[in-house]
C-alpha cells in the first residue's frame, strides 16, 4: 500500500523531455480548471520548475490563467521571494488583475487604482504646469498613486516630478526600481549621466536591492 501511494506521487510530478510535470502541461495545454485542481488534488509538487525554470504558478501567469492562479494560491503555492524584482508578482505586474491577485507578496504594489485614485492621476499627468504637479506630488499620501504616475509620465522633457516623487516619503522600493529600470534599462550609474540629483536620490535610499545595483 504504502509503495502504491510512493509511485502515484512520483507519478504525479514525473517530468517530460521539457521538465514539465503533468501539472505545469495541464496549465500549458489550457485544461479545465477542474482538471488542474485535481492534479493538485492527487499531490502534486507546486513548486518543481521546468527546464525554462516556470514553475506552475509562472506559466499559469504567462498564459494568463487567473482562475490557475487564485486556484494555486489557494492550494499554499509560495509567492515570495528573495527579492521582489525575482518574486511572481513582478514576472506578472504588466497584467494588473493577476499581480493584485498576488498582492501578498513581500513588496508588492497595488496597481488597479479606484475611480477616485485614476481622477487624480490624470489630473497630475494632464497639468503642464510642471510646479504646481511637484507641490502636488510631494503631498500625496498614496504609494499606489505615486507608482502609477511613474508609469505613465512622460519623461522626454522633464525629471523634476520624478525628483518629488522619490522625495516622497510614501514612495516605496518597487516604485524606485521601476524609475531605475524605465530610465537606464536597469543600470542606476546611467542616472548620474542623465540627473545627478535623481542618482544622488537613489543612491541615498535604503533599499537593498538598490545598494546591490550600485555595488555592481
Amino acid at each position: 500500500m504504502g509503495e502504491n501511494i510512493k509511485s502515484n506521487l512520483e507519478d504525479i510530478d514525473k517530468k517530460d523531455s521539457r521538465g514539465r510535470t503533468p501539472l505545469i502541461n495541464s496549465i500549458v495545454q489550457i485544461k479545465a480548471i477542474d482538471v488542474i485542481e485535481s492534479i493538485i488534488m492527487a499531490g502534486a509538487n507546486l513548486e518543481l520548475i521546468d527546464k525554462l525554470g516556470d514553475t506552475a504558478l509562472k506559466k499559469a501567469i504567462k498564459f494568463k490563467r487567473i482562475d490557475v492562479v487564485e486556484l494555486l494560491i489557494k492550494h499554499g503555492v509560495n509567492i515570495q521571494s528573495e527579492n521582489i524584482e525575482n518574486s511572481p508578482w513582478f514576472f506578472a505586474r504588466k497584467n494588473k488583475k493577476i499581480a493584485d491577485i498576488l498582492l501578498g507578496t513581500k513588496g508588492a504594489i497595488r496597481l488597479t487604482l479606484s475611480r477616485d485614485e485614476e481622477n487624480i492621476l490624470e489630473e497630475l499627468l494632464y497639468n503642464e504646469d510642471i510646479d504646481e504637479i511637484c507641490s502636488k506630488i510631494e503631498n500625496l499620501d498614496s504609494p499606489e498613486i505615486l507608482h502609477a504616475f511613474i508609469l505613465e509620465f512622460n519623461y522626454d522633457d522633464e525629471w523634476l516630478p520624478i525628483v518629488s516623487v522619490l522625495k516622497n516619503d510614501n514612495c516605496k522600493e518597487i516604485t524606485a526600481i521601476e524609475i531605475i529600470e524605465l530610465l537606464t534599462d536597469g543600470n542606476i550609474a546611467d542616472l548620474k549621466l542623465i540627473d545627478e540629483k535623481i542618482f544622488n536620490l537613489l543612491k541615498s535610499t535604503n533599499i537593498i536591492a538598490l545598494k546591490k545595483r550600485l555595488s555592481n
